[in-house]
């Protein structure tokens, strides 16, 4: 099987440290905990763009450099790389390549076949939908922590596992999307 993973709060703890960069930058006191949806900007009172700005800003800076692992998905995800091919899929834009995928052969090393960027936040670069990625790789798993993402999968993806969080604990799922805790959880879905 091929199987798409996303990067940031599927593999990487990438949430409480942008929050945290946005409380450094703006003297508040959120915690992750706090958001409740993936548009981050309703829970820092600001608007759409102002949020992107602050985390290209926290990428620009190399804040994610330093990001934790995720509980279980090193070893998961060593697991499913001897018997699946897997590739990393971010929203990230595709100017944090050579850091990105530094984290990424940092703490997985030899375990991804490839990395794709759709620049989901970039106004100046084309942007591609993680649905078409996973057509494009022929991806027969999908894990995701957006829901609007995992829905763009669920067309061309035989099984969308959507990674809860506090973001997206509330969210409607349409048919086609499972919502999975923890990596223990994915691995039992996948045998």
């Amino acid at each position: 099987m091929n199987i798409a993973i996303d990067l940031d709060d599927v593999l990487a703890e990438t949430m409480p440290a942008i929050v945290q960069f946005h409380n450094e930058r703006h003297g508040t006191h959120f915690s992750a905990a706090d958001v409740k949806t993936f548009d981050v900007w309703e829970t820092f009172g600001c608007s759409r763009q102002e949020a992107i700005d602050e985390i290209y800003e926290f990428h620009r800076t190399r804040r994610d450099e330093d990001l934790p692992v995720i509980a279980g998905a090193r070893d998961a995800c060593a697991k499913l790389a001897k018997e699946h091919k897997l590739f990393v899929l971010t929203s990230r834009r595709i100017e944090f390549t050579e850091q990105t995928n530094a984290w990424i052969e940092k703490h997985f090393p030899g375990i991804f076949s490839g990395v794709s960027f759709t620049n989901y936040y970039s106004a100046d670069r084309k942007k591609i939908t993680k649905g078409d990625v996973c057509n494009e790789i022929r991806a027969d798993v999908f894990i995701e922590d957006n829901p609007a993402f995992a829905a763009e999968a669920v067309a061309p993806v035989r099984q969308v596992l959507l990674f809860e969080n506090f973001w997206n604990r509330n969210a409607p799922l349409p048919d086609g999307i499972v919502r999975v805790k923890s990596w223990k959880e994915i691995l039992e879905r996948l045998k």
